[in-house]
């Protein structure tokens, strides 16, 4: 019991200490109606117009794109969990305008979260060193996880998709991290 809280422990240390540290830079590097990155924009759009919009064969607001006449939205369940963060952050009271800081730091806080229990489950000490490492070591890893793009969640599939690998008996249920990592 006591080995189950120290482990416990140690993977919260190494997910609220990253993520507190991403959470300050974030705030303090965007200015007010500013975004990390220019197509946040359209994928908070695509997130306020899920499900509809998202399945729409033709896309008549892309004036300029080839989208407008035959579109297909490739990143459908990265627009639906950002959909669904978007709901639950005006329920808690987060403003829906940029920058867009709750969907955010959440993807964030959902890599930096399947990135330790995957550590922990491979039995890796001192995960709360890689932790930090993850979020601090490469200034343009750092940029691209504060953005509120898709990659972050791919990221976050491959790591769940590891964790698995670590506990899996049966191969099977693999093929769906690469049905949510296609769509992601």
């Amino acid at each position: 019991m006591l080995q189950r809280l120290s482990k416990f422990r140690g993977v919260l240390i190494a997910v609220l200490v990253p993520y507190l540290w991403l959470a300050a830079v974030r705030i303090v590097s965007l200015d007010e109606g500013g975004e990390a990155a220019a197509d946040t924009y359209y994928h908070v759009a695509m997130a306020d117009l899920f499900p509809e919009g998202c399945i729409a064969k033709t896309f008549p607001w892309m004036t300029m794109s080839l989208w407008k006449d035959r579109f297909y939205d490739k990143e459908l369940f990265f627009h639906a969990a950002l959909s669904a963060f978007r709901g639950v952050g005006r329920l808690l009271g987060f403003s829906p305008d940029p920058p867009f800081h709750f969907p955010a730091l959440t993807f964030g806080l959902l890599m930096i979260t399947v990135f330790a229990l995957a550590a922990s489950a491979m039995k890796i000490p001192r995960i709360y060193f890689f932790a930090a490492i993850l979020v601090v070591m490469c200034p343009f890893f750092t940029q691209r996880l504060l953005m509120l793009r898709p990659h972050v969640l791919s990221v976050t599939i491959m790591l769940a998709f590891c964790w698995h690998l670590t506990r899996a008996r049966n191969p099977w249920p693999s093929f769906g991290f690469g049905f949510f990592t296609a769509y992601a």
